[in-house]
């Protein structure tokens, strides 16, 4: 295969913009470091830190620190989230390359559920067998008592070394 003048070029060309193009999208991240504690100064872990409205997140380690990528050039709204906390959100912009530490402390939030009352409206002595003992006498079994009647019955479950 001959290489023309041209050929090269435009090889060449190619080359050159495909790495300005990895420039170019290349630097357009910035970074959020930061420190997650609750009321009483205790790292939290396994909270989730994320950009919202965005699919990035990570959550923090088991000292509540953690290291989140954004987008770089605009203001974004981090959100901090763990279950029996307030969520916490935090507008914040940065440039290309550049990085920020920032501590968030969360505060516990609870939830008051309704009061309701349990009523029984059936008698408990609709699930109970009565045992006739005459039908002990009856019941052909190894050991000859009451034991093996009931474990006939439906709902009971017995086992022993000989099963």
């Amino acid at each position: 295969m001959q290489f023309t003048k041209s050929h090269i070029i435009r090889h060449l060309f190619l080359i050159i913009l495909f790495i300005g193009c990895a420039f170019t999208f290349y630097g357009q991240t910035a970074y959020v470091n930061g420190t997650i504690t609750d009321e009483n100064n205790k790292p939290v872990d396994l909270a989730n830190v994320s950009v919202i409205g965005e699919k990035n997140g990570t959550i923090s380690d088991n000292k509540g620190k953690f290291r989140l990528a954004i987008p770089a050039g605009k203001e974004v709204m981090i959100g901090i989230t763990y279950i029996g906390f307030a969520d916490k959100k935090y507008p914040i912009t940065l440039k290309e390359g550049e990085e920020r530490d920032i501590d968030f402390q969360l505060t516990p939030i609870s939830t008051d559920l309704p009061g309701f009352e349990v009523k029984d409206e059936k008698l408990r002595t609709e699930s109970m067998v009565r045992l006739n003992p005459k039908d002990a006498n009856v019941v052909s079994s190894l050991t000859g008592g009451v034991t093996d009647l009931i474990k006939t019955l439906p709902g009971v479950s017995s086992s022993s070394e000989l099963s």
